[in-house]
């Protein structure tokens, strides 16, 4: 079993390499893809409109066998039993110094879920180094890859949508004092 795993795992990092530019490392159980995200700029009054497609690293956790979680059966409509493995998806941008960034997703929005518990569908967000001027904006999101179904049939499918077709919608403001009433 540990050996079909292995040439599983190993198939699928050839996959995906002929098919990006993607950088492949392995941590234990864990794989790790790296690539850099298409991130866009559109001026509006008093911000800017982000759209970052792609993503800059994701990860396959361990593999499950059985049912998908609750929500995934119930939009999905995948309602057998699988294997199948979490997938956590990380895109990267770096602010600019009078950014306030807010995400937002629209039904044109391609993303997986808020949560590894695959709760319901969106993304959770985080600024890195807030104070520095080295800034980050940081969205995280889930997907499910099913590799194969219970009694051994193959499969190749993500769910909600594949890493490589993400598309994440952020709204920038300007000239937005961020500071608490304790720093002035």
């Amino acid at each position: 079993m540990r050996n079909r795993m292995f040439v599983f795992y190993l198939l699928l990092m050839l996959t995906l390499m002929s098919c990006s530019k993607t950088e492949i490392g392995f941590n234990g159980q864990v794989y790790l893809y790296l690539s850099e995200p298409e991130v866009n700029r559109y001026p509006v009054e008093k911000g800017d409109s982000i759209v970052v497609k792609g993503f800059n690293s994701w990860t396959i956790g361990d593999e499950h066998k059985g049912m998908l979680p609750d929500s995934v059966v119930r939009d999905s409509g995948y309602d057998k039993s699988y294997v199948y493995y979490i997938c956590a998806v990380t895109a990267e941008f770096k602010m600019n110094e009078e950014d306030f960034i807010i995400m937002y997703a629209d039904q044109n929005t391609k993303l997986g879920y808020s949560f590894p518990d695959m709760g319901y569908i969106g993304v959770s967000n985080t600024v890195k180094d807030y104070d520095s001027l080295d800034d980050s904006f940081v969205m995280n999101t889930y997907l499910i890859y099913i590799s194969q179904e219970k009694d051994g049939k193959k499969m190749d499918i993500w769910y909600p949508c594949s890493p490589f077709d993400l598309e994440w919608h952020c709204f920038s403001f300007k000239d937005i004092d961020v500071k608490s009433k304790e720093d002035k």
